[in-house]
């Protein structure tokens, strides 16, 4: 029954319509949402905060945005390779650049395997390391320089170059030589064709991420069973934990295991979510991997969301599982569907945590 009050802060509303996938991730022909769960004011907190940051951190908005996955029209383009509001880290792709024994930073053309060189310095120290640096539009003097190079590395720099797009004219090379007088600088435009390198990917997250991953477990829970409203004192640390924070660790902990049953030799031809839980022996516990498609196992969470308010001990685990997959093509206005996972498609370890 629901009890028509915020299970984040009890107040009366008015309420939002709750997504169980962050709106960001693409709209799901035939999901659902939660009704008279979250009020407006909670919901637009959670939203610019933990919904936030996984939507435009971490591994899920490297491949939101080669997938071309886009959100809501009002929230504009990002990019995954710019910090952002709140803190958001930027992604960094590292590729040897040719001909050199240094990495530089790279931008990866959406839906292709092309890159693009980003405009950057970078940097060697007295140790003879390389740092690259991304140099981004506002640093336009020797200070801001200065203070970016010094918050990538430690001590002053020996040595200099400085890599910007081809066909492109660039301020940068000029800026760098009002900030360094040494000798030892380089500055080329970025001249080359096609090329073969494996790839260094950086993709950083803030807590406000994981929080965002068992928000997404807990609404994706309080979906599949219709006796629990989520406002229960049983699940009080979890609600504390998505909407204040604390102990990453006690609730969302990244996994190697095998969610779903796939014959051998064959994987996942769509992009896509799996959502999965499960409740047994009283406890209930959900696993999570977003972006699994053909090139990419995902990431995969197992989070502990609490202990069922019921005292009725099953005599077999209750699973839930579905998959939220993308189309081709947008299909009469929603970017993917669901499949419903049978529980013979379903491999959780219920029997344990993972680690134990």
């Amino acid at each position: 029954m629901i009890n028509m009050r915020c299970i984040y802060c009890d107040s009366p509303g008015p309420f939002d319509s709750e997504h169980i996938l962050p709106r960001c991730f693409g709209t799901f022909e035939g999901e659902q949402h939660l009704e008279n769960r979250v009020c407006k004011c909670c919901n637009n907190l959670l939203g610019n905060t933990v919904d936030l940051h996984l939507c435009r951190s971490g591994p899920e908005a490297f491949f939101r945005h080669y997938l071309r996955i886009k959100g809501r029209k009002h929230h504009g383009e990002f990019s995954p390779y710019e910090s952002g509001p709140a803190g958001r880290p930027a992604a960094a792709v590292m590729i040897p650049y040719p001909g050199k024994d240094f990495m530089a930073l790279w931008e990866l053309e959406p839906g292709t395997h092309n890159v693009h060189l980003m405009r950057q310095v970078i940097v060697k120290d007295k140790q003879g390391e390389w740092h690259p640096v991304h140099v981004r539009d506002s640093i336009r003097t020797p200070e801001a320089l200065l203070t970016l190079v010094s918050s990538i590395m430690d001590g002053k720099a020996v040595e200099v170059n400085v890599f910007w797009e081809a066909g492109k004219e660039d301020w940068l090379p000029e800026l760098v030589k009002e900030t360094y007088s040494f000798s030892s600088f380089n500055s080329e435009k970025a001249e080359m064709g096609g090329f073969n390198a494996r790839a260094s990917i950086k993709l950083t997250a803030r807590p406000e991420y994981f929080r965002g991953i068992a928000k997404v477990a807990f609404n994706y829970f309080l979906q599949q069973d219709s006796s629990i409203n989520g406002d229960e004192p049983a699940f009080d640390a979890i609600r504390s934990f998505i909407k204040d924070g604390g102990n990453i660790d006690r609730f969302v902990r990244q996994t190697s295991d095998v969610l779903v049953d796939v014959p051998p030799g064959m994987w996942f031809s769509q992009y896509g979510h799996i959502l999965s839980v499960a409740r047994v022996d009283g406890h209930i516990r959900a696993w999570v991997a977003f972006i699994v498609g053909p090139q990419f196992p995902g990431n995969k969470y197992y989070v502990e969301i609490g202990r069922h308010p019921s005292r009725i001990l099953l005599p077999r685990p209750q699973l839930h599982g579905h998959y939220y997959h993308y189309f081709e093509e947008p299909t009469s206005g929603h970017t993917g569907g669901i499949e419903c996972l049978t529980p013979g498609k379903i491999i959780l370890p219920i029997g344990r945590t993972p680690g134990s």
